[in-house]
């Protein structure tokens, strides 16, 4: 089934056929949350619905597969059988028999015409025919998914790439912030110390209370905890790109929690130096997501 990140856009084919007729069997998928097949089969092929459904499941976790099969008869076509559907024809001549006595209409009806009339003559198929291109169809169906998969998996080749560049340059930002916060930590300090001053200065708080008012307002600007946990997000998102299967929900997750953590810390930030900073990170972090959509 292939390893590493694939992408969830592929498409794959597979021609064969058998004495009475020649098969074509096409697998496009694209992307979807869940795994949802539609399949598109000839009326007389419907009961391998369920197994052909079995076979993508197989092959795929995600995305939504259609699947699309063409059959021409080829040869002899010993395999039809003729049938007259004798009732369906007396019911005809009702009709025509009622029609003509509620009217003053003319005419009887002949050979010719009855024989052109809806399900009085037809051809039904040969079921061992049928069996056996119902056998063909699993056969062209599983490669067909084989090619697609292929597809789906040089697609995923393309992604990993472009995501590892992406979140390269996001770990930089991220060490920009993390250099940026000791900055941004004494502006915090000076300002928070400054602000609590003149406030204990009017209401005459004692110096454990400044201590503990200065610890409460710190620890609602500190931003340490936030670039901690942008490291560890993006450590797992850099796992995750190297691992095998299914891989995009999860992606998708931290994605969400890359994005949360950086918002966090652009409601902390008192400067523009961090600012600018938090909005490149976004920007690449929605990069991410865009990127992230397409994976299996």
């Amino acid at each position: 089934m292939g390893i590493g990140l694939k992408s969830m856009t592929g498409y794959g084919v597979a021609r064969g056929g058998t004495s009475t007729s020649s098969l074509e069997i096409i697998v496009r998928s694209v992307n979807g949350r869940f795994l949802e097949s539609r399949i598109h089969l000839p009326r007389e092929l419907s009961a391998i619905e369920v197994d052909l459904r079995k076979i993508i499941s197989k092959y795929f976790s995600r995305g939504s597969v259609d699947v699309f099969i063409s059959r021409k008869a080829r040869g002899e076509k010993s395999h039809l059988k003729l049938y007259f559907h004798e009732e369906m024809a007396k019911a005809w001549f009702k009709v025509a028999e009622n029609l003509k006595n509620m009217t003053v209409l003319e005419g009887k009806l002949d050979i010719n015409t009855v024989l052109q009339l809806p399900e009085v003559v037809g051809f039904e198929e040969d079921q061992v025919s049928l069996d056996l291109e119902a056998q063909e169809l699993r056969q062209l169906a599983q490669k067909a998914c084989e090619s697609c998969l292929l597809e789906r998996s040089r697609e995923g080749e393309a992604l990993h790439i472009e995501l590892s560049l992406i979140l390269s340059r996001l770990n930089k930002v991220i060490q920009q912030m993390i250099d940026q916060s000791h900055e941004t930590n004494q502006f915090l300090r000076e300002k928070m110390e400054s602000r609590l001053k003149v406030r204990w200065s009017e209401i005459q708080l004692d110096q454990q209370r400044f201590q503990q008012e200065l610890a409460l307002l710190w620890d609602k600007s500190d931003i340490t905890e936030e670039l901690g946990r942008l490291r560890e997000h993006t450590l797992h998102y850099s796992n995750l790109l190297q691992a095998e299967g299914s891989q995009g929900k999860k992606l998708d997750f931290y994605t969400q929690e890359l994005l949360r953590e950086v918002n966090t810390i652009g409601s902390k930030s008192p400067l523009a130096q961090l600012t600018h900073l938090v909005v490149t990170a976004k920007t690449e972090i929605e990069k991410l997501r865009e990127q992230v959509q397409n994976i299996e």
